[in-house]
């Protein structure tokens, strides 16, 4: 699947694009529930992957947040594990 068809189907699937910084690269996430923990899809041309969230850290003002990978695999896969969660996810 091209490029632009696989941002154009994270688009319309609720995906937010996050840059770095320094704007040098990005990559795509979205957000949902699973069970009790707080996870995430995350996609970056590269990788697939649903991530949970595991640690909450203060640092300074803010929190840190960190996620360990639960699940990878590719693209196909990837679509599939978003259409199993859907409802799952917040809107």
């Amino acid at each position: 699947m091209k490029e632009e068809n696989k941002e154009e189907f994270l688009k319309e699937n609720g995906f937010k694009k996050i840059e770095f910084r320094d704007k040098s690269s990005y990559w795509w996430e979205k957000k949902f529930k699973l069970g009790e923990f707080n996870a995430k899809f995350y996609y970056d041309g590269k990788f697939c992957t649903i991530d949970i969230r595991v640690i909450v850290e203060p640092v300074g003002i803010r929190e840190l947040g960190l996620y360990e990978s639960i699940w990878s695999g590719d693209w196909k896969g990837f679509k599939q594990k978003i259409k199993k969660y859907e409802k799952n996810i917040k809107k």
